[in-house]
């Protein structure tokens, strides 16, 4: 391998969680509709609170506030899940180390993404991130002028505050082994292995006035990321007991009606299903509770990043980390979400006057 990766230092094993596509944590639907006002002001609490408690101490929160904060998060967590666990005494105690933990490691994971990248229409040659991410000036083009997103945040121009922007520009990366031709010990050598690596499936998400404010719009993603893993797991679990429970009346119905010499096989498979509904247990408040502090708990088990250098040549072949050769280099940060396909996250920096946005 010709790339370093560093992974980030949360590694404790955890139970596997329901897949979820990265862009189900990014994208901006959980700002809009008839939750628009509600969601934002969630990300705004959601940025105090990781700051506090990242500092310890914080000029703009108090002690009491910072709690306040705390607790709002916790509650906005059980919403998002199942309110039953409201039921089970004790339920905040239990739960708020894992959402302080959580906050602090979704914070830990945007802090670790490189710094924004000025994109614009004409960078593609001079830019070496642009040219890496993008096959042509078209496709660069057309990923940004296509955006619904950016039209409708630059559109809103009226006020003066988006002469300039921010976004999250997401892509999966892929690497493959090709022959081509190198220049090895001076000689031009044919048919020598390689890796190329490409770039695919672009979007761009949540536009933002400000790179803090789009980095706060991303941790508060992620934390709803890890709400929409409990609530998969109370629903996996339910939905399993339910299955086996209809598979149990089926069983028992059958067993009035087949011949002595078939009754032990049906015998057989219901004390299988009658153990497994015990080992799952019931759905009740503690359970659900168990598994919202399960997930809270251990956050990288569910949300990954890794920091990748790597140099490509201008034809995205991977090269030596030490040669001298002309190179794009790149520093790039690598989301994956469990059991699903991760992608590059990049912070871009855009200026209307560059693209030429639908509605603008």
């Amino acid at each position: 391998m010709n790339s370093a990766v560093e992974v980030v230092p949360f590694t404790s094993p955890g139970a596997d969680p329901p897949g979820l596509l990265l862009e189900r944590v990014l994208v901006a639907e959980l700002l809009q509709d008839g939750t628009d006002a509600a969601m934002k002001t969630f990300v705004e609490k959601i940025s105090e609170v990781l700051s506090s408690v990242h500092r310890n101490t914080s000029e703009k929160v108090s002690d009491r506030s910072r709690e306040t904060l705390l607790q709002e998060a916790l509650e906005h967590v059980i919403d998002g899940t199942d309110g039953r666990v409201r039921l089970v005494n004790g339920y905040r105690k239990k739960l708020l180390g894992a959402i302080k933990r959580s906050l602090v490691y979704t914070e830990q994971l945007v802090n670790r993404i490189p710094g924004t990248i000025e994109i614009t229409r004409n960078n593609f040659v001079s830019n070496q991130y642009v040219n890496a991410f993008f096959t042509n000036p078209r496709e660069l083009k057309t990923t940004f002028e296509q955006s619904s997103e950016l039209a409708e945040f630059f559109g809103n121009r009226g006020d003066g505050k988006h002469d300039v922007g921010w976004a999250l520009l997401c892509m999966q990366k892929q690497e493959k082994t090709v022959f081509g031709v190198d220049l090895q010990s001076g000689e031009m050598r044919r048919e020598v292995q390689q890796t190329a690596v490409s770039f695919f499936d672009q979007h761009i998400y949540s536009p933002a006035p400000s790179e803090t404010e789009l980095r706060n719009e991303l941790k508060s993603c992620m934390f709803e990321g890890l709400i929409t893993n409990a609530l998969g797991h109370i629903v996996e679990r339910r939905t399993r007991r339910g299955h086996l429970e209809t598979e149990r009346g089926i069983l028992h119905g059958r067993l009035r009606h087949v011949d002595e010499e078939s009754k032990p096989v049906i015998r057989e498979r219901l004390d299988k299903v009658g153990r497994q509904l015990n080992e799952l247990g019931l759905t009740t408040p503690q359970a659900c509770l168990d598994e919202v502090e399960k997930v809270f708990s251990r956050p990288e088990n569910y949300i990954r990043l890794r920091n990748i250098s790597m140099k490509l040549d201008k034809m995205g072949i991977k090269i030596e980390q030490d040669s001298t050769q002309p190179s794009n280099e790149l520093e790039l940060a690598e989301v994956e979400i469990e059991r699903e396909k991760p992608r590059v996250v990049v912070l871009a920096r855009l200026q209307p006057e560059s693209f030429h946005f639908r509605g603008h």
